[in-house]
């Protein structure tokens, strides 16, 4: 029997497989992070294998059956992150997150805009990395979701410090049709800090693909952004009157960006100088 036990945010999870193939699979999924709020939950999850076929389970409940332990693996992570962000209060926000000499930043911009390749760009330049796809956002600050990053297979060329980490990596297969296959990664895996914190956000950057022309960054104006990162919010209420308070009063509490990357190098240096003019 492979056993695994990990924390995310308030949940403590434990997972169990009764077959060999999971053992690479579990390790990937499983969180590293030091636990910075007490547990008041627990998931409880299995794995079994029957018949050729991967069957997970919640408190031995049937929820899903995969093909093979690669899905497996994929769905797992889906479902431990849907079960933790159940209930949570405040905005989830598809974005990334990052501190630079002490000042957070919320980094959005629609799915496929690079935001995870220019954060690992980030990270390998200086710049602590907390998240890539969600941040808890809330009236005491922006919370990093501690899940793993996806590290799309042509990400890895585009970032040096990446390859030797992933040479020897096994890539999962995409969720979205015809989606690019992905590595699981986290900050730690490549000797650095992976902090968790809840802090007030100072910046808040928007990002937009430049396919032809020079990377730029502008100046945002603040109610564009919360237009903007509302459509970036992945619960929102229906009556969500609360909820874009909220957003309104970090928004207006931050300096806002509009950012146009089409070299890494030029969106990391104008990240990291709009960061320093804060200090």
């Amino acid at each position: 029997m492979i056993e695994h036990t990990f924390s995310v945010l308030h949940v403590g999870i434990r997972i169990t497989a009764d077959c060999q193939e999971m053992e690479h699979g579990l390790e990937e999924i499983a969180v590293r992070t030091q636990p910075e709020q007490p547990v008041r939950s627990h998931l409880d999850l299995q794995v079994l294998k029957t018949g050729g076929a991967f069957i997970i389970q919640e408190d031995h409940e049937a929820v899903m059956t995969c093909p093979d332990p690669e899905w497996t693996t994929v769905f797992l992570h889906q479902w431990i992150n849907r079960r933790v962000c159940e209930g949570i209060e405040g905005l989830q926000i598809h974005g990334g997150c990052g501190t630079f000499r002490g000042k957070r930043f919320i980094l959005c911009g629609e799915k496929g805009a690079g935001k995870t390749t220019l954060l690992c760009h980030l990270m390998f330049d200086g710049v602590e990395v907390h998240s890539d796809e969600t941040v808890l956002l809330d009236r005491e600050g922006a919370q990093p979701f501690p899940g793993k990053f996806h590290l799309k297979e042509g990400t890895v060329p585009l970032v040096s410090g990446l390859k030797p980490l992933c040479r020897r990596r096994r890539s999962y297969p995409a969720l979205a049709p015809a989606g690019e296959s992905f590595y699981f990664f986290d900050p730690a895996q490549a000797g650095f800090e992976w902090g968790i914190s809840k802090k007030k956000v100072d910046a808040f950057f928007y990002l937009e693909p430049e396919r032809a022309g020079e990377s730029q960054i502008a100046p945002c104006p603040k109610f564009l952004m919360v237009r903007k990162l509302l459509g970036q919010t992945l619960n929102l209420a229906e009556d969500p009157r609360s909820q874009i308070r909220t957003l309104c009063e970090a928004v207006d509490a931050g300096v806002c960006h509009d950012l146009r990357v089409n070299a890494l190098g030029g969106g990391a240096r104008m990240i990291k100088e709009a960061l320093r003019r804060l200090l």
